[in-house]
């Protein structure tokens, strides 16, 4: 018997007779990666009634398919055909093995065919074939039962006893409190602000004060233009300066210090302009092979990536993009930040009100798959009356949609546009205006 054959039979076998033990790998599979069409119709029929009834025979998979009595010789000749030397999960992945290797044989001699064709850049082909090691390089998630999962939750809340913390810290403590404390890892998290209103410099500055194992995908700045952002913060240097001989003589101490603090610190950065939500994911698989791990993904921004699949509808393409995201960080255990525009929906209302959900450019597809909505919302930049309530160093955090926290809720924050850096504005800072706002002191 072909060895092929004897691991799906076997497998199947063991299915039959222990199927409470296949929970865990039950869903690792699909009919597909059988290489034979009668165990693809016994697979699908027996993992059909198992999940609607919890229990089956031969007689009950016989009956659902229809089965004459030479199909039926040949059911119980496979359910009979056990492996005493191998468990389930090893059968099981010896099965999802073998297809997928299939998989990689006939997608590559696609590919090959490709090569053979100028018109098609290299690195689409490059792209095309990390889609493929993305694609076939990871299985489906295993289920739990109700069990398990209690037990896992209470090994987490143990932990938490211990010492242990539920999800990330982002170290800009502000940020971590408007949240309920910290982040959960396989979340995804939108930061959303109009242009200029330091949605960059916000992202800059959680990734360097967090401490985390950190990938960062930018569609706008350079490999410089990152770099000096990052070392502005650190050293309190103002970016906007950094390009002037005098200022880089003056201060030039100061940006080598900066440097070497950025060189130590677990950040992989990503720069080449237009990309794919897929090719951020490719990008984080990597940096977490490179940092041993990874805590963070930071994607800025949204609205400049390339669609997976080109249509006519933009917001089905942002949708699609935010999906590839989230699967992205359930995936990879970690939490994903998107920034993202905001349309000009708040400009109708008058530019100092500050935004809504329904601002974001593609807001349906956005908020459908985040776990967190905060806004950045600088007022003084646009109150034409240069009314004494916005201090010109206010940025309003607004955290418009939580899973974990209190929503509609408003935090001060002291932006020194300079350095790209932020605080938590004190009372002190208010001393020259003498005025509060609403529930904002």
């Amino acid at each position: 018997m072909d060895t092929r054959d004897f691991d799906e039979m076997a497998f199947l076998a063991s299915f039959f007779l222990e199927p409470d033990k296949s929970v865990s790998v039950i869903d690792t599979l699909e009919p597909e990666h059988f290489s034979n069409s009668f165990h693809q119709t016994v697979f699908k029929a027996s993992r059909s009634l198992y999940l609607s009834r919890g229990c089956f025979d031969t007689i009950a998979v016989a009956e659902s398919l229809g089965f004459g009595q030479e199909a039926v010789s040949r059911l119980m000749e496979v359910v009979s055909t056990l492996d005493y030397n191998s468990t389930q999960e090893i059968l099981a992945s010896r099965i999802y093995d073998r297809w997928a290797r299939s998989q990689i044989k006939s997608q590559a001699k696609e590919l090959a065919v490709k090569t053979d064709n100028p018109a098609i850049p290299t690195p689409d082909l490059c792209e095309k074939m990390e889609d493929i090691k993305g694609e076939l390089g990871t299985k489906k998630q295993v289920v739990y039962n109700t069990g398990e999962l209690c037990k896992t939750t209470i090994h987490k809340l143990e932990g938490i006893i211990n010492g242990d913390q539920w999800g990330i810290k982002t170290g800009f403590e502000v940020f971590d409190e408007s949240m309920g404390g910290c982040f959960d890892r396989g979340d995804l998290h939108v930061i959303s602000a109009r242009p200029g209103n330091g949605k960059t410099s916000f992202a800059i500055h959680m990734m360097i004060h967090s401490g985390l194992k950190i990938y960062f995908a930018s569609t706008e700045m350079d490999e410089s233009q990152v770099t000096l952002k990052i070392v502005a913060n650190l050293m309190n240097l103002d970016s906007s300066k950094m390009r002037y001989r005098d200022y880089i003589i003056q201060n030039k101490s100061k940006i080598v210090e900066g440097m070497a603090m950025l060189e130590n610190m677990d950040i992989i950065t990503n720069v080449s302009g237009s990309q794919k939500a897929s090719g951020i994911r490719l990008g984080a698989k990597r940096a977490k092979r490179i940092l041993g791990g990874l805590d963070m993904i930071v994607v800025d921004h949204l609205q400049f990536l390339r669609s997976e699949h080109k249509t006519s509808n933009r917001a089905d393409e942002l949708s699609e993009s935010m999906k590839v995201l989230k699967e992205t960080a359930k995936e990879l255990d970690v939490a994903c930040f998107v920034l993202s525009q905001l349309n000009r929906g708040q400009e109708d209302r008058g530019p100092v009100e500050p935004p809504r959900q329904r601002d974001l450019k593609g807001s349906g597809a956005i908020e459908e798959d985040t776990a967190s909505i905060v806004f950045l919302h600088y007022p003084a930049k646009y109150d034409d009356k240069k009314s004494p309530k916005f201090s010109p160093n206010l940025i309003q955090l607004i955290t418009s949609k939580s899973r974990h926290s209190e929503s509609d809720k408003f935090t001060e924050l002291y932006f020194k546009k300079e350095s790209s850096s932020f605080r938590r504005f004190d009372d002190s800072d208010w001393d020259s205006f003498n005025f509060s706002i609403g529930n904002f002191k």
